[in-house]
Order: C-alpha cells, then sequence, then structure tokens
C-alpha cells in the first residue's frame, strides 16, 4: 500500500492541534483557554482519518472483526483500569470505591461523578 501525503499530513496536524489544545487548556488566561477549544479539533481529524482509512479496507467477516477490534482495544483497557485501581486502593486513598470504578469500567464516566 502506497504511503498518502496528504493522510500524513493531516495526521501531524492533529496531533499539532491535540498539542496546543492541552498546553492552552492549563493557562489560567481566559484567551488562551478558549484557544484550547479552538484546538480541540485534533481529535475529531483523528477519528476522520481512522474512518477515512478502515473505509478503504476490505473486511472479509464482520463478526471476526468487529471481535479482533473489541478484544485489542478492550482487554488493555480493562487491564489499565485494574492496575490503576489496585494503585489507588495502596497509595492513594487507602479505600476502594468499587461502585464508582464499576461505572468507570462501563464507560459511564458521567454517572460515577455524582456519587
Amino acid at each position: 500500500m502506497e504511503r498518502n501525503l496528504t493522510v500524513s499530513a493531516a495526521r501531524a496536524f492533529g496531533m499539532l492541534f491535540i498539542i496546543l489544545c492541552h498546553f492552552f487548556g492549563y493557562s489560567d488566561i481566559a484567551s488562551l483557554r478558549f484557544l484550547s477549544e479552538v484546538f480541540n479539533v485534533g481529535t475529531t481529524l483523528f477519528l476522520f482519518i481512522s474512518g477515512f482509512l478502515y473505509g478503504e479496507k476490505k473486511v472479509g467477516s464482520y463478526p471476526k472483526w468487529f471481535y479482533r477490534r473489541i478484544k485489542r482495544i478492550c482487554i488493555p483497557m480493562y487491564i489499565y483500569m485494574a492496575s490503576v485501581f489496585v494503585y489507588r486502593v495502596i497509595f492513594v486513598t487507602h479505600t476502594a470505591e468499587p461502585f464508582k470504578y464499576l461505572l468507570y469500567a462501563l464507560n459511564c464516566r458521567a454517572s460515577a461523578l455524582f456519587i
């Protein structure tokens, strides 16, 4: 597969936008924090590029493809979340908040904020 320079340039701009978004997000000056919102398009750009690149792929079996994608994304995410939970219990709070972490694990983050 030949390298597409337009996609590579869009990736570079996306990375730059994400870095600038985080950089300006920590500013104490309101006008600079506004720039954080302006540069917040980096994540959307990456999602657009991913959709574009996956749209060109040929998928033989969709159930197998979904299973592989879920396995590739969810297993590392749950391993990371379990390690953060253990770290917080041992070193940070000395108390477990299992219900809050269960909501995080189920991707119900907004619900966990109100507990």
